[in-house]
């Protein structure tokens, strides 16, 4: 006979051990024994997949079957709640049918557990009505929403959340109301997400924020973003017209440059706001942006704080940005230089080290590490090496990583 050495465990573990688990895991342990019967119910979390309940083989005439079992068991879940307050709340939903009125109630009903955590994940075009209460909850130090769909909100009546630290939004209009309740109403608010979102807003500031990643970002007016508090900066974004103002906590920096940045003053501004980072990457994409990028840096000031440079691009093609980059970082120590193959084009041979146009005289006397991370095409590693000698006199080491997709 086997000794039941789980049961044996004391409550308190057990309900740990459940918390580790989805929500539907938690609850099917109900049936092991009396014990067990409402053990999950005192679990501090609660994390609700669509995907337990639905597959991509389904057919689609039974995806509102789906729809409603899942719904039925969220409610019913977070109607037989035992633990006076949730640590966290996650869901998960992809909502083939298309409208849902039940998600508005269940965000309600989890904010009045008053959790630290607060996690939406909505992967299709809902018209959701936000509670108030979304943006008054004084327990909340992580939140995210993140929808496939545009959001639609109604003005929230206030903007209080003292606790919140984190925030990530997803495809939300971020106009002056949003902003205000953002850096207004969350006073130790220091990491920012937003994504895929519609920028009506011209300014973006703030004197607690530490953390700013904008990712997929569409700017109707041209932007400024001053933030002295800023450590880090993350921009991917292809349209819009974005001006860096006081930086001057700015560590480390990340830069899509894509052909949408077709306006001198834009590049010149982002150079400018980067000036005083230690750490910097930039990925290199569309033709404009580089002409201009060239142009700019060859009248920018000099990086004098930046000690590793990271550079995504065609290297061989766009090794001039980086000499012009090498002349204006006097105390650059490491160089990753990440090369990417560009498409092939009818009747255009590639460069090499010897048909490489020799514009650029100053040399860097000595670079301590040059990092090369490379996806095929040894040769044209090898070409790159030849290309480094001769902007730099001496190298300390290189290293070459093979990057496999």
């Amino acid at each position: 006979m086997h000794n039941d050495w789980i049961s044996d465990l004391h409550d308190s573990l057990l309900i740990h051990i459940l918390s580790l688990l989805k929500t539907k895991q938690a609850v099917q342990t109900c049936v092991l024994s009396k014990r067990w019967r409402n053990l999950w119910t005192y679990i501090p979390c609660r994390y609700f997949d669509f995907g337990d309940f639905f597959s991509d083989d389904v057919d689609y005439d039974d995806i509102k079957e789906y729809d409603m079992k899942f719904e039925r068991f969220v409610t019913a879940v977070l109607q037989k709640q035992d633990t006076p307050v949730l640590d966290s709340f996650k869901l998960v939903y992809d909502n083939r049918d298309g409208e849902s009125n039940a998600i508005t109630e269940w965000i309600l009903c989890a904010l009045n557990w008053k959790p630290r955590i607060l996690d939406i994940y909505v992967d299709r075009y809902l018209m959701i009505d936000l509670p108030d209460l979304l943006f008054d909850c004084k327990s909340l130090e992580k939140m995210t929403l993140q929808f496939e769909g545009f959001v639609y909100y109604k003005p929230f009546k206030t903007g209080n959340l003292p606790s919140l630290k984190k925030l990530e939004l997803s495809n939300w209009k971020i106009d002056d109301y949003l902003i205000n309740i953002l850096m207004w109403g969350c006073p130790v608010l220091e990491d920012l997400t937003l994504s895929g979102c519609t920028v009506v807003t011209h300014i973006i500031s703030s004197n607690k924020l530490k953390h700013l990643f904008i990712d997929d970002f569409y700017f109707r007016e041209r932007i400024t973003i001053s933030i002295p508090s800023l450590s880090s900066l993350v921009i991917h974004s292809e349209k819009g017209r974005i001006s860096l103002m006081n930086m001057s906590s700015l560590v480390m920096a990340r830069v899509m440059f894509f052909s949408y940045f077709t306006f001198p003053n834009p590049v010149h501004d982002i150079l400018k706001g980067l000036s005083d980072v230690t750490n910097l990457e930039i990925i290199l994409s569309g033709g404009i942006a580089k002409a201009i990028l060239k142009h700019e840096l060859s009248n920018c000031a000099t990086f004098k704080n930046l000690k590793s440079l990271h550079v995504d691009g065609y290297m061989i093609e766009d090794f001039h940005l980086i000499a012009l980059f090498l002349q204006h970082t006097p105390n650059l120590e490491k160089l990753t230089l990440r090369h990417r193959e560009p498409h092939p084009l009818p009747d255009v041979k590639p460069r090499t080290s010897k048909n490489f146009p020799m514009k650029i005289t100053i040399k860097r006397k000595h670079l301590q590490l040059v990092e090369i991370i490379y996806e095929a095409n040894h040769e044209r590693v090898y070409q790159l090496v030849k290309i480094l000698h001769i902007y730099l006199k001496s190298i300390g080491k290189i290293y070459m990583h093979l990057e496999i997709p």
